[in-house]
């Protein structure tokens, strides 16, 4: 469990937080090889005896992704591009088989790490509890992503830094102007009003964080931003545009329904994916950070972009 968000937080408590935003992020967008990538610089932070392990020729990489010469532990990733359940199920027994032949002495623990939005499906699960039960004498272990965030939580935010990047300020939220949000609030209404436009009712933004089983990393995101929220009301209620503000909840909620449509993901990704988009994923100088961020949060305590 993350440590619950209060009214203070400190620097190094918004930085785990922004990290594991970044971190849900980052393991729903690699699958395969890139989530293996992603996985190995994890353990050479964690890990200095961890060595990644690459194919060689016919022979492959001996049914190895990884190896911890401390604990003998073999590791095998599991974030597939289009594979069948069977075919997966079949690859665990596969992969243990394989790594037990090669590694006969050496392979004290065999660990099963997977990158799923959910859990695993149930000829997979199936197949890791035969792999348990064999009497082989090997320590048997699955890592989902939140045994995998355990592990990078414990980092220190530098070297999280190196692989999730760089915490922006919290100093730089108060520092956010107009000008950062005029500058995003044109991209989101460069476009025709459609006169349909969803109508705005004002709702408590922790009851709406609730409602959609946003996490506290999230709230860590979002209170800090309020304050640039109120700024981009007050500049909404001057402009003389009437339809402006309008135009801007659609282009969210466009992008919104767009991600939905994509298939299930994690509340939490869904948040972020909308701060990408209203800060064109440039999100380098920290005030437009917290314009983007301050951006969602209006329109988010605003109006029905996010609930289903």
């Amino acid at each position: 469990m993350l440590v619950p968000v209060g009214a203070q937080m400190d620097r190094q408590e918004f930085g785990t937080h922004y990290h594991h935003i970044l971190f849900k992020n980052a393991c729903h967008e690699r699958k395969g090889s890139a989530f293996q990538t992603l996985f190995e610089r994890i353990m050479q932070k964690h890990d200095s005896t961890f060595i990644a392990v690459k194919p060689s020729g016919r022979e492959g990489d001996w049914k190895c992704d990884g190896f911890s010469q401390v604990s003998g532990t073999v590791y095998q990733c599991y974030a597939p591009e289009g594979m069948t359940h069977a075919k997966a199920a079949a690859k665990v027994d596969e992969d243990f088989s394989g790594a037990r032949k090669h590694w006969e002495t050496e392979m004290l623990a065999w660990t099963f790490v997977w990158s799923a939005h959910d859990a695993l499906p149930p000829q997979v699960l199936k197949a890791l509890q035969r792999v348990r039960q064999g009497k082989h004498g090997v320590a048997i272990d699955d890592w989902d992503r939140e045994r995998l965030w355990g592990i990078v939580r414990a980092l220190s935010e530098l070297v999280r830094s190196e692989f999730l990047g760089a915490v922006p300020e919290l100093a730089a939220a108060p520092d956010t102007t107009a000008a950062e949000i005029k500058v995003l609030l044109t991209f989101l209404t460069a476009r025709p009003l459609a006169h349909d436009s969803t109508e705005f009712d004002l709702t408590e933004i922790a009851q709406k964080l609730a409602k959609n089983n946003l996490t506290d990393s999230v709230r860590a995101m979002v209170m800090p931003a309020v304050p640039v929220a109120r700024l981009l009301h007050n500049y909404l209620n001057r402009h003389p545009d009437p339809d402006y503000s309008t135009r801007a909840a659609q282009a969210l909620a466009e992008e919104y329904r767009r991600l939905v449509a994509d298939g299930p993901t994690d509340t939490d990704r869904l948040f972020w994916q909308i701060v990408l988009y209203v800060a064109s994923n440039d999100l380098a100088d920290p005030k437009r950070f917290w314009a983007s961020l301050g951006i969602v949060t209006y329109y988010f305590e605003l109006c029905d972009i996010f609930e289903r």
